[in-house]
This record gives structure tokens, C-alpha cells and sequence, in this order.
């Protein structure tokens, strides 16, 4: 069947997966990804590298859109045979020129020409992580999707600290803890090549965590970077309301770049989805804290119900700090100041109600 994104054409499979993560197949193609690529694609017309990888190509239609919409030389590497069909077959829908290396994602990615590599497998991004950022272009970018959101997030401990030496809380604020985690693992990575990482931007959507970021060599500013790679206590930053334990290491850094995003937004290629560019307009205020406060567990604190969210911002914003919703949670708050002045305030809008 053949099915319509952005400006391209993609001929999937009669089973395409419609919900959920996804499983391995030829030709796989998830459209519940595609904010993901919608995102990509918004930044990438503002950082405008010369060229592209799509590293796990399936249909071929991240590096299809890539091309067609945004004019820049793309490459693609898939080895199943069936799908590598399926990808010369959306290149000529679509009169799109692209390399098609029928090799492993290391060998090709190994050769060091690319400015810009995106890694979404079918599983785990981590296998390939260390090939890509000891290959990218110096000043080049890498994108990451993560589909393993229960061991970043914790709800299997054994795994998270297994596969990324750490551990997280599975609770409310777990979904920041776990792209958090991503980007401390890609963080101290990088650091072992003398190489240091910029975030772009970072989400959660669903069943997935992205990332891009930028890869620059210097040694000074990989050990600046690591850093900010450490533990947080929720106890210590906030209330004794929260268990006295260390989560992490997570990166404590910013999550974005907000600048690139904003003016991304302003250049909106015509093929980016309204509610694709509604969701990445929600995001851009997540460098406001580190973590965020999380108005159900204030309600439990205090024994109290919930006042309205933009009640609850109104009057935070009065204490002369910023405050912004969050995606990571429907009832969580990115604030500047202290717990101290977040529950006051949620009392003080809590009388609004």
C-alpha cells in the first residue's frame, strides 16, 4: 500500500505497524513515528548539514524526506534484501536520488563521511553508539531514538543498571530521568574519544525518547561535560515528602538548544505537520530546571487536591521566577525557585478553584 508523509510517498507493507513501538520486519514502517521524523526534519532545516544518514533505512523514508524536502544529499545503509527493494522502489516513486549501502551500519558508517547520522534501530540504540560518535563528522550531529523506555525509565532495575549502570526511580518524573540517562550515557561515551556533546533538542513522544545532538573533538570541554554527569536526590532538591536516595548518573545539563529550535520553527517547512510543530513549540522552555515539580506529589504532601494548572503557573510566575509546563508530565512544572515557593503558591491557587 502506499502511504503519504510529509511531501514523500512510501510504499509499506499490508501490515505496517498503525500503534506501539513496533516489531522487526522487511520494509518495516511505524507511523507512530512520524513526529519523530517530522521533528528531525524541522530541525534539520536550520542546521543544514551537508549531508545524511539514515542508518537503519526499512522504507527509506527518513532519508526520502530528508532529500526531497529539504534538498540535502542523503545516504541510507540496510542489509535485508527484501528492504532494500523496498527502498529503490520509494526512491523512483519519489524521483529522489540517494546512496543505498548495502552493508552493516559500522561498516558504513566506519568510512567517516557523514555529518549527520541518524540512528533509529529496530531495538536499542546503545550496540551502535560508540561506532557513530567515534565516526561523525568533528562539528556533526547524531540522531538518536530509544525505544527501550522501560529499562531507561526503570521499571525493570536489573536491566537499567545492566545495560547503563545506573538506576532510576520509576515514578512520576520518570520520563526526564530517562532521556536524562540517554544523554549521560552518550555524554560519558563521547568523553572516552575526547569528544563532547551539544543536545539540540530532546523528547519523549509516546512509545519513544529522541535526541540530537552536535559531536566536537576537545578533550578540555569532554571533562566540562562529564562534569554535569552525576546523581539527583529529590529529597535533597526538594522535600523530605521524597525518598532519600541517589538517581542516576543523569545528565544535568541543558536538554536543548532553544535558540535552534525557535528559529527552526520560524523557517517551518511546509511538509512539517501542524501538530508536529505545535508539539516542538511545547517544548522549548525545558531548560527552565532540572527536573520539574510535580504538582500530585505537592497534593500529597500537603493532604490537598489539585488547583489548575495555569492557576498554579499564574501565581508561581508572581515569586518572580519562571514557570512553564512540561511535557513529561500533564501536572508537572518546570520552576526556577524552591519548594518552599511552589507550595505556597499551589496553596495560593489552590483558592482560586
Amino acid at each position: 500500500m502506499i502511504i503519504k508523509e510529509g511531501f514523500a510517498r512510501i510504499s509499506v507493507p499490508e501490515t505496517h505497524n498503525r500503534k506501539g513501538p513496533g516489531t522487526r520486519s522487511a520494509g518495516f514502517y511505524n507511523n507512530e513515528q512520524v513526529i519523530n521524523r517530522d521533528l528531525t526534519i524541522l530541525v534539520l532545516s536550520k542546521l543544514r548539514p551537508k549531508n545524511y544518514l539514515d542508518g537503519f533505512g526499512a522504507t527509506g523514508v527518513r532519508a526520502i524526506r530528508v532529500a526531497a524536502e529539504l534538498g540535502i544529499e542523503s545516504s541510507i545503509s540496510e542489509i535485508n534484501p527484501i528492504s532494500v527493494r523496498k527502498i529503490e522502489e520509494n526512491l523512483a516513486m519519489n524521483n529522489v536520488t540517494a546512496s543505498v549501502h548495502k552493508e552493516p551500519f559500522q561498516s558504513v558508517v566506519s568510512k567517516g563521511l557523514y555529518d549527520f547520522i541518524d540512528i533509529d534501530p529496530y531495538g536499542s540504540a546503545v550496540p551502535y553508539l560508540d561506532v557513530a560518535l567515534s565516526s561523525v563528522k568533528n562539528g556533526g550531529y547524531l540522531g538518536i531514538t530509544a525505544t527501550d523506555l522501560s529499562v531507561l525509565t526503570g521499571s525493570v532495575p536489573s536491566k537499567t543498571r545492566r545495560r547503563y549502570g545506573a538506576f532510576i526511580a520509576n515514578d512520576a518524573h520518570r520520563h526526564e530521568a530517562g532521556i536524562r540517562l540517554m544523554l549521560a550515557d552518550v555524554v560519558r561515551r563521547a568523553a572516552s574519544m575526547d569528544r563532547y556533546i551539544t543536545p539540540i533538542i530532546s523528547f519523549w513522544h509516546g512509545h519513544f525518547y529522541r535526541i540530537i545532538v552536535r559531536v566536537r573533538n576537545g578533550s578540555m570541554k569532554a571533562d566540562r561535560s562529564l562534569d554535569l554527569v552525576s546523581t539527583v536526590n529529590f529529597n535533597k532538591m526538594y522535600s523530605n515528602y521524597y525518598e532519600d536516595i541517589e538517581q542516576g548518573p543523569v545528565w544535568k545539563g541543558d536538554l536543548e538548544d532553544s535558540s535552534i529550535i525557535t528559529e527552526a520553527l520560524a523557517l517551518r517547512p511546509g511538509s512539517v505537520s501542524e501538530s508536529s510543530v505545535n508539539f516542538a513549540s511545547k517544548i522549548i522552555d525545558e531548560n527552565a530546571s532540572l527536573m520539574f515539580f510535580e504538582m500530585t506529589d505537592a497534593a500529597r504532601s500537603m493532604g490537598m487536591s489539585l488547583p489548575r494548572v495555569n492557576d498554579l503557573i499564574e501565581e508561581l510566575v508572581k515569586t518572580g521566577f519562571s514557570a512553564y509546563r512540561t511535557h513529561f508530565s500533564t501536572t508537572g512544572i518546570k520552576f526556577s525557585g524552591t519548594w518552599q515557593q511552589f507550595t505556597e503558591a499551589f496553596v495560593s491557587a489552590l483558592r482560586k478553584t
